[in-house]
């Protein structure tokens, strides 16, 4: 079993001024592998054959390992190959590994698809070429899918393929432990928050503000507590009133208007207006 994570790691230097551990829950991609086929015991495993020309033969390669022969012959492109239904997990992404081994005669593609209300739905599908190992990748909607090898030429053709592998990536919830810190440029008191305390532990460096009267999420734009001051024409978790451009609340329980930003408006409003009075005196509607 592998596992890839997605989890990002930022360096902090040693010159942090605050600094503290925080659990918090991570997504992980686990990685399940199994290999259906072939395999010397079970080939042609459930394997059908396309077309009116198609014969399977197999190699044993000692230990588990095993060639598998496809060997087609019809008169049209297209015609000629093997099928087999793959049971899968239905929304979960998953990975077909094909280990092309020779292609001695014609030219041959794998595809996988889905039977959607009757039809057939490609998912993924990939050229093969001798001695490549080739990739599916797809997300399936349905509990089956179809994988197929196909000579996309007339005539003879033949391909042989190592051991499959089928691969699907499961995501996990783990925990984990992150150093939270305030930088040098980010205080935990400071202009950032209007002089009240970052709670950096909470939600990140930044993200989240304690202070009187509340706590207060900068992402969200929110309160996490009531506001201890009933008004009926906002929410109990609004904060600024709505209006954080013209308005403050340092601790919490009132806001209040910024001065200067109420006085600037003010004076841009009045002189909006004498422009427009002195429009309309010239007789313009503009």
């Amino acid at each position: 079993m592998q596992t890839h994570q997605n989890i990002k790691t930022n360096s902090n230097a040693d010159t942090a001024q605050h600094c503290t551990w925080v659990t918090q829950t991570k997504l992980i991609q686990t990685e399940q592998v199994f290999e259906p086929w072939p395999g010397w015991n079970c080939f042609p495993c459930n394997f059908k054959t396309l077309g009116g020309n198609t014969s399977f033969s197999v190699e044993d390669q000692g230990g588990s390992d095993a060639l598998m022969i496809i060997a087609t012959n019809d008169t049209a492109a297209y015609l000629g190959g093997a099928e087999v239904d793959l049971d899968v997990t239905p929304n979960v992404a998953s990975e077909l590994r094909i280990p092309v081994g020779d292609i001695t005669a014609g030219s041959f593609i794998a595809v996988v698809s889905e039977m959607v209300n009757g039809e057939p739905v490609e998912l993924a599908s990939n050229e093969l070429v001798s001695g490549t190992l080739k990739k599916l990748s797809f997300t399936p909607t349905q509990s089956e899918v179809q994988l197929k090898f196909v000579n996309t030429s007339s005539g003879s053709g033949g391909l042989s393929l190592f051991t499959v592998d089928f691969a699907v990536l499961m995501p996990t919830a783990v925990n984990v432990l992150v150093r939270v810190c305030d930088e040098a440029s980010d205080w935990r008191f400071g202009s950032g928050g209007g002089g009240q305390e970052k709670s950096n532990e909470i939600a990140g460096i930044g993200n989240h503000y304690t202070a009187e009267f509340w706590e207060y999420s900068s992402r969200l734009g929110r309160r996490e507590n009531l506001d201890p001051i009933v008004n009926s024409s906002v929410s109990p978790y609004a904060v600024f009133d709505n209006n954080p451009i013209l308005k403050n609340d340092k601790n919490g329980k009132t806001p209040t208007a910024i001065i200067g930003l109420v006085v600037g408006f003010v004076e841009a409003g009045i002189d909006l207006g004498s422009q427009v009075a002195g429009n309309l005196s010239k007789g313009k509607t503009f």
